[in-house]
């Protein structure tokens, strides 16, 4: 059932368009060393720090003068793509030339 769940997320993440996603920070980074730890420390810190997302766009909505359930439905679906998708860079960290585009480029940390 998990192996289900993560194949069809990772399939929604890889098929969704990039215009909607920005590229990945880490793919800046020039030598291959950097950029294997850079997207490591990326995943990590989206794994560790996906669930932010619940209270960041609550709180954006609630700045903005809407309803901030709004945004915690959305920074919920955030949260659960920037978990998986961080698992997917730590999973993936040796192919750098493999980038999964996260909801607003990640957590910001």
């Amino acid at each position: 059932m998990k192996r289900t769940l993560i194949c069809f997320v990772s399939l929604i993440l890889v098929t969704m368009p990039s215009s909607v996603f920005a590229a990945s920070s880490w793919t800046e980074e020039t030598p291959y060393p950097h950029k294997v730890k850079e997207k490591l420390a990326f995943g990590m810190g989206n794994v560790l720090a996906g669930w932010t997302e619940i209270l960041a766009e609550s709180e954006n909505e609630q700045d903005e003068g809407k309803n901030p359930w709004h945004g915690a439905s959305i920074g919920f679906c955030h949260a659960v793509i920037d978990t998986l998708g961080g698992a997917l860079h730590v999973a993936t960290f040796p192919f750098t030339s493999l980038d999964i585009p996260l909801p607003n480029g990640g957590v910001d940390l």
